[in-house]
């Protein structure tokens, strides 16, 4: 049985405003994660592994596996700066799916 298509629409959130980055599924809502909140994760998330790598109550292996990963994870200047540059080319066929990061862990309108 082929899935449902999906469509986008901005749902009313409980405050009254409008998700507007959400997907209805077949029945289901699914809320999809903003770009300047998937700039905020990955930022934290990086705040963490460097926590995490220093943190002498955490077993080696742990501190170690954190160091690992931080050596290709990208900076906050790296994300926000592929944010400004996917910003600025909304305007170009790059994708369909919009930016990914944004060039700054708030909400701002374009």
């Amino acid at each position: 049985m082929p899935a449902t298509p999906s469509k986008q629409v901005a749902p009313r959130m409980p405050d009254g405003s409008y998700h507007l980055n959400a997907v209805i599924l077949g029945n289901a809502e699914v809320k999809m994660t903003m770009p300047h909140e998937r700039t905020r994760a990955v930022v934290q998330t990086r705040d963490f592994l460097v926590e995490l790598s220093g943190d002498t109550s955490m077993p080696e292996r742990v501190r170690r596996d954190a160091r690992f990963l931080l050596r290709h994870f990208p900076t906050e200047y790296d994300v926000q700066l592929a944010g400004q540059i996917e910003e600025q080319a909304e305007t170009l066929p790059v994708g369909v799916l919009g930016p990914v990061f944004a060039s700054g862990t708030t909400f701002k309108a374009l």
